[in-house]
């Protein structure tokens, strides 16, 4: 990451793994909205949850909480 580069091997040497118990995706056409929540267990048996919020292709809202 010192080029400013973040390659595959990088992100992935870096990243917390795991799996969603539990995943929703819903798409509002008319307003140009996404909502995405999702929560699981971490390979490591810490739970997560997940939400998104993006509107006219623009994220306006994530947040991610590790327990």
């Amino acid at each position: 990451m010192a080029d400013d580069v973040l390659t595959i091997d990088e992100l992935e040497a870096i990243a917390v793994k795991g799996q969603a118990t539990f995943f929703k995706e819903t798409l509002h056409p008319y307003q140009a909205k996404l909502q995405m929540v999702g929560k699981g267990t971490l390979d490591d048996g810490r739970s997560f949850l997940f939400s998104s919020e993006e509107t006219h292709g623009v994220i306006q809202t994530t947040h991610i909480e590790v327990r």
